[in-house]
């Protein structure tokens, strides 16, 4: 402990042994189609253009005969 008035001494020692504290958020946005491409523009805007951005899309196409496919590539 460094030298500190008896009235400090409690806060320096529990700063020194605390971990430091480190808050990690990631964002994974899952979309699930199949024949999307009505909904998908609407949905895939909404996903980008949120307060906290997305760190991962993952996006699965179910046999999808629009474009749906290219619209998450294009993502």
């Amino acid at each position: 402990m460094t030298e500190t008035s008896l009235d400090t001494w409690w806060q320096e020692d529990e700063a020194e042994s605390a971990p430091p504290i480190q808050v990690l958020h990631f964002v994974t946005a899952v979309v699930v189609s199949r024949n999307g491409a009505e909904w998908l523009p609407t949905t895939l805007r909404s996903i980008r253009e949120q307060h906290r951005g997305i760190d991962q899309l993952i996006a699965a196409d179910v046999a999808s005969e629009d474009a749906s496919v290219t619209l998450f590539e294009n993502a």
